[in-house]
């Protein structure tokens, strides 16, 4: 399907958003992808200030981090992956950033 002008495609709060474009310059679509990320930081950061250190109940799990999708996105462009062992890191480099702190969920090194 093609566009000759702007489309996007509504989503709910804190979904990623497509949209399409036609740029006439270069005389091709774009398809670009935007995300409200603010409601998954505000979480983190809730879960990072509760004082829990991220373990579930049996103790065999820790949640560290909440990525947004339109983030996991942007890595993959990248060429890191959250699904690739080998990736993993550099997931850690990142996560242990204070740029990317607000992905956190606890505290402490990954």
């Amino acid at each position: 399907m093609l566009f000759s002008r702007r489309a996007a495609l509504a989503a709910p709060i804190g979904e990623i958003v497509t949209t399409f474009d036609y740029d006439a310059a270069e005389d091709q679509h774009v398809i670009g992808y935007t995300q409200d990320v603010e409601p998954y930081l505000e979480h983190n950061q809730r879960l990072y200030n509760s004082g829990h250190d991220g373990t579930n109940a049996d103790g065999s799990l820790r949640e560290i981090a909440e990525i947004p999708p339109i983030i996991i996105h942007q890595w993959m462009l990248e060429g890191i992956s959250i699904f690739r062992k080998e990736d993993w890191p550099k997931i850690r480099q990142r996560l242990n950033d204070p740029e990317w702190r607000k992905l956190r969920t606890a505290p402490g090194r990954v």
